[in-house]
């Protein structure tokens, strides 16, 4: 049976982001933080999340080949609901899907953030116009993007500047306000990270907002934007906020340095109750 209809459904009701599990032989469930709720009633199973995972591939405006391979992962946005993000894999011939809700409205520091020392640091990281590099890590990767577009509503609102933005799936859109605002969709806009980031150069913007940046030539480009005066935000999601460390000097290995240079601030965020977030800096 194809569940498609009912799992946006179940996701549009509400405003927070959220996300829906598909397991064979289990029920729908949402996951949101460290919570598991039923969404309903049904026990999965392979053919179901077939039939139902082609149904969200086919709302891509991109397109994409008919068989969709082991794993991936694609986004579509409808018209009045939000956004949609798609993760899926294979465990033993059959596919796991996550389908993940993030809103069109985007939200507020000040309605992300309760506490006011944590909103003023959220407002600082956006107050200066210096070059560098803010890394915004965290182990819930819905939680990194609803920050990371707080800080650029925010800037948008109240800064005059060019504000890139790339990503391979887009998170949310934001329209242009005080600042002119560019955001590329990597796998549409544009092949690749690298060609997107290449072409960001090319603006040279005032902030340039990349989410999950893999290879060691990407890291590079943020590299030379944060030394020809472009504020770089980069969110890259990690379990552990030590082990991140240790892994980030691993895969930059004698780059590490220059890098860290670059480096401005690392903000920890951590999921709260009823869509609040918790910041605080590393």
């Amino acid at each position: 049976m194809n569940y498609a209809s009912k799992i946006l459904t179940y996701l549009a009701d509400g405003d927070r982001p959220s996300q829906v599990l598909l397991v064979a032989g289990a029920p729908p469930v949402e996951k949101h933080g460290e919570e598991l709720t039923i969404a309903f009633n049904a026990l999965l199973t392979p053919d179901d999340i077939r039939d139902t995972l082609n149904t969200f591939s086919s709302h891509v405006r991109r397109d994409m080949a008919s068989d969709l391979g082991a794993a991936g992962v694609f986004s579509f946005g409808m018209p009045g609901v939000g956004r949609f993000r798609v993760h899926y894999m294979t465990q033993r011939g059959s596919k796991i899907v996550t389908v993940q809700r993030m809103p069109f409205d985007i939200p507020r520091l000040a309605t992300l953030l309760d506490d006011g020392a944590q909103l003023a640091i959220a407002r600082e990281l956006v107050g200066s116009s210096a070059g560098g590099i803010v890394l915004i890590t965290g182990h819930v990767s819905a939680s990194l993007a609803s920050f990371a577009y707080a800080l650029l509503c925010h800037a948008n609102d109240t800064r005059k500047t060019v504000i890139c933005i790339c990503e391979e799936n887009l998170s949310y859109t934001l329209k242009h306000g005080s600042s002119v605002v560019v955001q590329t969709e990597v796998g549409t806009d544009s092949p690749s990270m690298i060609e997107a980031l290449e072409s960001a150069g090319f603006l040279n913007p005032g902030m340039l907002y990349v989410r999950e940046p893999r290879t060691h030539a990407e890291f590079l480009r943020l590299v030379e934007a944060a030394e020809a005066g472009t504020q770089v935000f980069v969110s890259l999601p990690s379990r552990d906020e030590t082990k991140f460390q240790e892994d980030f000097r691993a895969r930059l290995k004698d780059d590490y340095e220059m890098f860290r240079s670059c480096l401005l601030k690392t903000v920890w965020v951590t999921p709260g109750e009823g869509g609040k977030i918790g910041v605080r800096v590393l």
